[in-house]
């Protein structure tokens, strides 16, 4: 997932200056197709390069980490980044703080000008650090093959490309839970609570519980609603005999396309992504800063 540098040719990793006084490295990381997160990672280079070493990476291309330890990452971009560079630097439980340049920053909760006075705090061991809990997906494909990938935010199957109404059986701990019939299932994170899950109407879990929430999406009938079971509890999730295509889509960044007899497989992943949030802001601030939470109705006088 990380190349080296920002480079689209994706040469090898290139130190940056980094304090001789300090061991302490840094990985800066971002979508440096975009020039903005190019222009922000040759500002905040400098700044990282007073407290520590410094390497980059880029997060389209498919190259390994650097050696050695890394004792921060710096993602920059938006949400979107940091769950992409979730599924790579939670394997090597590397803390990661998102330096925001996208719309919402959610998981992004610092902005440029904060890193100059929490870096070194940060890099002493201070610093909210808070482990989200990550999800394992198995896709078992009719024809014998197998997917594995990992999430942060959910798993979602769907319709195919016919965008028909797709039925979809869930088990819960090896028990049949229900039959549902709409748009799609998701199985969501307590991180991943607030992104699609809210959006179809599923609820918000705190961020550090170890639990997931099972949401159908636009279900044709209205009993169906979401449940939340314990993080350890497996689930499957099986498209009907009927459905000749559907579509496994995780993180909304991994999009794998399914036949009649595939079948989905969701667990507690092993690994857990090491997340720097803001500590001048709660998760309820947060909550009512980016969603408008809890937000009164605006009167007209």
């Amino acid at each position: 997932m990380f190349a080296a540098s920002a480079q689209k040719q994706c040469p090898e990793t290139r130190p940056g200056q980094g304090n001789a006084m300090s061991d302490r490295r840094v990985l800066i990381t971002g979508n440096t197709g975009r020039e903005t997160v190019r222009s922000a990672i040759a500002r905040l280079q400098p700044v990282v390069a007073r407290h520590a070493e410094v390497l980059e990476s880029d997060l389209e291309c498919a190259k390994p980490l650097p050696q050695g330890d890394i004792d921060l990452a710096l993602v920059v971009g938006g949400d979107g980044s940091i769950l992409k560079a979730a599924r790579c630097l939670a394997a090597a439980g590397i803390p990661t703080m998102g330096v925001n340049l996208g719309r919402l920053g959610y998981l992004a909760g610092f902005l440029e000008e904060d890193l100059p006075e929490v870096l070194p705090a940060i890099l002493s061991g201070g610093g909210q650090r808070v482990e989200r809990i990550m999800l394992s997906v198995q896709i078992d494909k009719r024809d014998g093959h197998h997917v594995q990938e990992t999430a942060l935010n959910d798993v979602i199957v769907s319709h195919g490309t016919s965008h028909r109404m797709i039925g979809l059986t869930v088990d819960v701990n090896h028990q049949s839970v229900a039959t549902y019939r709409g748009d799609g299932v998701m199985v969501a994170t307590p991180t991943g609570s607030t992104a699609y899950n809210l959006a179809a109407g599923g609820p918000i879990l705190e961020g550090r519980l170890d639990a997931v929430v099972i949401t159908p999406i636009c279900p044709h009938m209205l009993t169906h609603r979401s449940i939340v079971i314990g993080a350890d509890t497996p689930v499957t999730l099986r498209p009907t005999e009927d459905q000749m295509e559907s579509t496994c889509i995780i993180d909304g960044q991994i999009v794998v396309p399914m036949v009649a007899g595939d079948v989905v497989h969701v667990g507690k992943s092993p690994r857990r992504f090491v997340l720097l949030e803001n500590s001048r802001r709660s998760a309820f601030e947060t909550l009512s800063e980016k969603l408008h939470w809890a937000h009164g109705p605006r009167y007209v006088t």
